[in-house]
C-alpha cells in the first residue's frame, strides 16, 4: 500500500522503509547517549544488536563482529559477558525465537520484517523466556526503547504489540519451554549474574577484548567461568 502522504509503502500496516546502515563511527555516539538507559546491560544490548543486525545481515563470522565492537565500544567485563550472551544464545536459538515470533505474528512473515525489528524481538523473547531471572516488563521496555532508538518509524509500536501479544497468550510459555529445554541441554549459555538491572557496574574494570580475536562460536561454549575475571 502506498502512503501518498510521504511517498513511503507500507504492507500489512508496516512501513517499508530502508534500512539504515551500521555504522560503528555511528553507534559509538549512539552507545553513549544521555537521554536513554546506560546501565550496563542496556548497553550491552545495543551492542548485541549491532553485532545479530550484522549476522543478518552480512553473514560475517560472530566471533569477529563481536570482538569488533567490543574494541570500538569499550565496556564493563560483565557488560561485554552479556553481549556475548544475548548474541549466542539468539543465534544458537535463532529457529525456536523465530518460530515463537510467527506463531503470535502469523501477519507478518519474518523475511519481510525489518532486520532490525526481528532480533529486538529475538533479544527480548529469550532474555525473559530462556534466561528467565530477567522481567518480562524490563525486557519489553528495553525491546520498545531499542526499536525507538534503531528501528524506522512504527518500529517500537510493532515491537511492543507482538511481545504484549506473546506475554499475553499463557501458552506462550509452553511454547519458550523449547527455549528453555535447549539451555537445560548447554545450546546457549544463560546469565548468572542476576540483578544487573539494578544498575550499572562503574566500579568494574573495562573489558579487554584484545585476545579474542578471531574467536568463533565454539569459543565461547565453556560457561561463565570461562568469562570471569
Amino acid at each position: 500500500m502506498w502512503n501518498d502522504s510521504d511517498g513511503r509503502s507500507s504492507e500489512n500496516g508496516v512501513d517499508d522503509l530502508p534500512l539504515p546502515e551500521f555504522n560503528p563511527e555511528n553507534y559509538q555516539t549512539e552507545v553513549v547517549r544521555h537521554d536513554v538507559p546506560t546501565t550496563g546491560r542496556s548497553v550491552a544490548r545495543r551492542i548485541a544488536l549491532q553485532v545479530l543486525y550484522e549476522v543478518d545481515a552480512a553473514k560475517h563470522a560472530v566471533g569477529e563482529i563481536i570482538t569488533f565492537h567490543l574494541q570500538s565500544q569499550p565496556v564493563s567485563k560483565k557488560a561485554a559477558r552479556y553481549v556475548r550472551r544475548l548474541v549466542l544464545g539468539v543465534v544458537n536459538n535463532r529457529e525456536q525465537l523465530d518460530a515463537v515470533i510467527q506463531h503470535y505474528a502469523p501477519d507478518f512473515p519474518l523475511d519481510q520484517v525489518a532486520i532490525v525489528d526481528r532480533n529486538i524481538l529475538r533479544m527480548a523473547i529469550f532474555e525473559f523466556g530462556a534466561q528467565g531471572h530477567i522481567p518480562v516488563g524490563v525486557a519489553i521496555d528495553e525491546a520498545v526503547e531499542l526499536a525507538k532508538l534503531f528501528g524506522a518509524e512504527g518500529s517500537s509500536r510493532f515491537v511492543n504489540g507482538v511481545l504484549g501479544t506473546v506475554v499475553d497468550d499463557e501458552s506462550a510459555l509452553h511454547t519458550l519451554l523449547s527455549v528453555k529445554s535447549a539451555a537445560a541441554d548447554g545450546e546457549i549459555l544463560t546469565d548468572v549474574d542476576a540483578g544487573e538491572d539494578a544498575g550499572d557496574n562503574a566500579d568494574e574494570d573495562e573489558y579487554d577484548p584484545s585476545a579474542d580475536f578471531g574467536i568463533g562460536l565454539d569459543d565461547f561454549e565453556g560457561g561463565d567461568e570461562e568469562l570471569s575475571g
